[in-house]
């Protein structure tokens, strides 16, 4: 045993004796390096070095050794290869970089080392590059919106010249909006804002701010803008069927218009029909008018309700104001009867139809009578007139559109027979084909204008002649003698009887005639002296009735008095009959050997209407307006040749005459 603790003791002091010739001798002095130390510190880690205003930011991680003496940080100017280093104590982590160029990069590393003077490696090189401190203050390069009319849903957006400081932004909007300041572009350079404005109102928006550097915000910083009035709002302006409307065609389409460009989809989608039923959809006008056309026929003597609620809206998504229901009434089932010609005019198969109607302006139409209203475009079209001398002419209808009537632009000639039809092209309004039994050219309808002639009515020779003052009379003589014989002191007047017998008794209106007279000659020269001079107008006639016989009495017989109203058919017309005087029926106002003549138009209406109480006879006297002249020697006057009994007067080519115009059927 003993031996055995020897042994372990000896083993013991061997081993500490070897440990104590490998460690480093510990000097003397602990504040003394230790002159035996070899063993350089670590390389400093986490080098950072920042640029700035010529200077340069050094930081770093401590090391950890107990005898650091300090660290070496060594600095390179990039372009020139030029550089310094400076010792920083070892308590130290952060240094400066003074006094160096501005706008240069430099390459830095650090370096640690300890009190025996041992230095580490140098950590890898940091670049950094000094530059010149901002001094530019910041300003709003645009603003929007601006002006005036701005849209109540605009975005605000402001762009600056330079990134902001979010953090020094104070923005303030008058009339007060909730402001979300965190919608900036990533360069921190556009700042947007959607407030949501109300119309017709001005805002203000003030604006301060910092760049990064802490330069304020310049220029303007204040600005304006009015949001736009309140939309037209779209409404309802007409309908059809009209709101209230009753007896609508089951057929008919349903429109509205609008007021404004609307939104085909947001109308379409909100619309609603009560009793509900299916259309097609069309839009017009700029899309303000819709029309519905139905998918089958509405029902009958139904109210429908049509709603368009303010769900409608306009192009610019204004919903549609004064959304009262529109209400009509159907009528009865669809029209299905065809239409028929009630009457004609003038009637089918008539002769002596007039080519002016009574009063004498208006040309004579042809007027068709429907039973129901008519389409009039088909219907104009589907009449027709077989005559190509027919001229153009007018349509028109009455208000109630079941009479037709076609004016032709100049009248039918005379004696024309007119050939006319209206084919079942005619519709009524429900589409509906005419019953027409006419048809050209083989069963047309047909009419006779009024025929025109033109006759001579002969004098009577046997009742004609002239009559004295002292009640002597000359029948059956060659001539008439009208005057005043101052040596005989007798005035003469002269009578003409004319035949009617010859006219039909179905005249319709007698349009002229005209009195002949052949002068023959002036007995001494002086007829026309002091008689015409004092007489001014010469010879006259006047319109009498003295039956069948020429007798004394004829030299005082009054004229007749013309029934106006009865002879005529238009104002103008009677203001002539009725203007007529003894002075206006001039024969003749001077000597020549010549032709003498005279409207006798009323005059002959009168006798024609009148022909049995006169015994088919148109009578005239002749005189001078003053029976005695001035002039010395006698006056007569020698008119034409009369029909006798002497073979010279009956082959007379100048016997009187009235030239007659008259139409008849």
């Amino acid at each position: 045993m003993k031996h055995k603790l020897k042994l372990l003791l000896t083993l013991i002091i061997s081993l500490f004796l070897v440990m104590s010739c490998t460690q480093k001798a510990a000097p003397n002095n602990p504040n003394e390096p230790d002159p035996n130390d070899t063993t350089a510190p670590a390389v400093p880690s986490g080098l950072l070095v920042l640029g700035g205003d010529q200077k340069l930011e050094v930081f770093w991680e401590a090391n950890e050794e107990t005898d650091l003496a300090s660290y070496i940080l060594s600095w390179t100017e990039v372009d020139t290869s030029s550089g310094k280093s400076i010792t920083v104590d070892k308590t130290e982590n952060s240094t400066e970089i003074t006094n160096l160029e501005n706008d240069k990069t430099y390459s830095v590393v650090i370096s640690a080392k300890d009190a025996a003077g041992n230095e580490s490696e140098k950590s890898e090189a940091q670049l950094a590059t000094t530059f010149t401190p901002d001094t530019t203050a910041p300003t709003i390069l645009s603003f929007s919106p601006t002006g005036t009319k701005v849209d109540r849903n605009a975005d605000i957006v402001i762009t600056f010249s330079e990134p902001i400081d979010i953090g020094s932004l104070v923005l303030s909007i008058s009339p007060d909006r909730n402001l979300d300041l965190q919608n900036w572009s990533a360069d921190k350079t556009i700042l947007t804002l959607d407030p949501g404005f109300a119309r017709s109102t001005l805002y203000t928006l003030s604006i301060e701010a910092s760049d990064p550097t802490g330069n304020p915000l310049a220029g303007s910083k204040q600005f304006s803008f009015t949001t736009e009035a309140p939309p037209e709002l779209p409404r309802i302006i007409a309908t059809s069927p009209e709101n209230g409307t009753k007896e609508i065609d089951v057929r008919s389409n349903i429109s509205v218009t609008f007021s404004k460009p609307m939104n085909r989809e947001s109308v379409e989608e909100s619309i609603i029909f009560e009793p509900l039923f299916k259309c097609t959809f069309s839009w017009s006008s700029g899309d303000q008018l819709l029309t519905c056309d139905p998918n089958d026929d509405l029902l009958g003597q139904t109210e429908y309700t049509i709603i368009i609620p303010e769900t409608a809206e306009d192009q610019e998504g204004n919903a549609l104001t004064e959304t009262e229901p529109i209400s009509f009434q159907t009528g009865l089932s669809p029209d299905t009867t065809a239409p028929r010609i009630v009457s004609i005019s003038p009637e089918d198969g008539a002769i002596g139809i007039r080519r002016y109607l009574e009063g004498g302006n208006q040309i004579t139409p042809i007027t068709i009578s429907f039973s129901e209203a008519m389409n009039k475009a088909d219907t104009q079209a589907a009449f027709d007139i077989h005559d190509t001398s027919i001229p153009l002419g007018q349509f028109s209808w009455n208000a109630a559109g079941t009479q037709m009537t076609f004016t032709p632009s100049s009248p039918f000639a005379h004696g024309r027979i007119v050939l006319w039809a209206i084919s079942n092209v005619a519709k009524d309004l429900a589409g509906n084909n005419l019953i027409s039994q006419s048809s050209l050219p083989t069963n047309p309808y047909n009419f006779r204008i009024s025929r025109q002639k033109t006759v001579q009515l002969p004098v009577i020779a046997a009742e004609d002649g002239y009559v004295a003052q002292d009640s002597s009379l000359s029948r059956f003589g060659p001539v008439i003698r009208v005057g005043w014989n101052q040596d005989e002191a007798l005035t003469y007047r002269g009578f003409l009887s004319f035949d009617l017998s010859d006219l039909p008794t179905d005249i319709l209106k007698i349009q002229s005639a005209t009195l002949y007279l052949r002068q023959k000659d002036v007995a001494y020269g002086y007829a026309y002296g002091s008689l015409y001079s004092d007489a001014i107008q010469g010879i006259y006639f006047q319109h009498i009735d003295f039956g069948t016989s020429l007798s004394a009495g004829a030299f005082y017989e009054d004229p007749i008095n013309l029934d106006c109203d009865a002879i005529t058919d238009n104002f103008l017309d009677k203001f002539f009959c009725e203007s007529g005087s003894d002075a206006t029926h001039v024969i003749s106002s001077d000597d020549e050997a010549e032709w003498k003549s005279s409207s006798v138009l009323y005059q002959l209406r009168d006798d024609y209407l009148n022909r049995t109480e006169r015994n088919n006879r148109s009578q005239y006297k002749l005189r001078f307006l003053k029976d005695t002249g001035s002039d010395v020697n006698a006056q007569f006057v020698y008119y034409t040749e009369f029909i006798s009994g002497n073979g010279t007067v009956l082959n007379s080519p100048y016997k009187p005459y009235i030239d007659v115009t008259y139409e008849y059927p």
